[in-house]
């Protein structure tokens, strides 16, 4: 397979599914995920709200701030390992200039090293 190159529109389409399945099953990790991780922190089975009246300001941005985290990390590694297979099925990147641009912080897109 050659190098990755820009995707044309049509593999960008293709890439939108993809892309929305593989939030979709990431965003699920990622609460199983922080439920493990909040049982472990505080051996309860449910975080705290927002609104919830009974729990302190320390707890609540404490389970907010871990909450975060954790999906933010997970959110990284799935659109990665997306990305990184989009490309290797079908030999382009299938994001944008902009979207990957949005993504990492380089001066010069690089499909290639981006999706790889």
């Amino acid at each position: 397979m050659t190098a990755p190159e820009r995707a044309s529109a049509p593999v960008r389409i293709m890439y939108k599914p993809w892309g929305v399945i593989a939030g979709v099953a990431g965003g699920m990790v990622a609460g199983a995920v922080f439920k493990q991780i909040w049982r472990l922190v505080r051996g309860e089975d449910k975080a705290p709200g927002a609104t919830d009246p009974a729990r302190g300001w320390t707890e609540t941005a404490l389970a907010a701030a871990l909450e975060g985290a954790v999906f933010g990390g997970v959110k990284a590694l799935v659109d990665r390992s997306a990305a990184s297979s989009f490309a290797k099925a079908t030999g382009t990147c299938g994001l944008t200039r902009s979207d990957a641009l949005t993504q990492v912080s380089a001066a010069r897109f690089n499909c290639r090293r981006h999706c790889a």
